[in-house]
């Protein structure tokens, strides 16, 4: 897997993992999911008041990402993993001799 840098992204490419270059080592913490173009969600806490007391905004891009990665592919499900593992173990059975057909 090749971490390209931010300046390679372009919003046709879509959602990806965004991961943090600090120096010549990884920030230690998991990947950021999504796009340079997520916006985040306005929250606003109200008192009794009749104006808001504070808008904050909440998630969306945090900014600081410097490298994405393709999204991995889905994991087999239990029952293809189930599949998977009786044709491995019928394949190894006959290529040892153990089973023939």
């Amino acid at each position: 897997m090749r971490a390209r840098p931010i300046e390679e992204w372009h919003e046709d490419m879509g959602q990806k993992l965004w991961w943090c270059l600090r120096g010549s080592a990884w920030l230690d913490e998991a990947p950021y999911v999504g796009s340079p173009l997520d916006c985040g969600l306005t929250v606003e806490c109200n008192t009794r008041a009749e104006q808001p007391a504070a808008r904050f905004n909440v998630g969306g891009w945090p900014g600081y990402h410097t490298h994405f990665t393709d999204m991995p592919e889905r994991p087999e499900t239990p029952e293809q993993t189930s599949r998977r593992r009786k044709a491995d173990s019928e394949a190894f059975a006959r290529d040892m001799g153990l089973r023939s057909w």
